[in-house]
């Protein structure tokens, strides 16, 4: 879900379901990460050409399904070591 989120936000286009699960992250350089916690979770995606890093905060509603609460854009400094932000846990 996140995925498609930040490709359609770059305007990248989604070629079909089996491409975004399977190919997307190959094709686009792409490192990611899932941290789940109880009542929410945090998805992490860096495309590492350019740096660009993408993190999602999905939370958990009282019917038990999550809804994406909050988006942070950033990217990394030229020469810097990407890093997780997951490297902590």
């Amino acid at each position: 879900m996140f995925s498609t989120w930040v490709y359609d936000y770059k305007k990248i286009p989604i070629k079909n379901y089996e491409w975004i699960w399977r190919h997307s992250y190959t094709e686009l350089d792409i490192y990611w990460s899932v941290h789940n916690g109880p009542n929410q979770s945090q998805v992490y995606i860096r495309f590492n050409q350019t740096g660009e890093e993408y993190l999602g905060f999905f939370k958990k509603d009282n019917k038990g399904e999550y809804y994406l609460e909050v988006v942070i854009e950033g990217k990394l400094k030229k020469g810097q070591r990407p890093k997780s932000l997951f490297d902590k846990f």
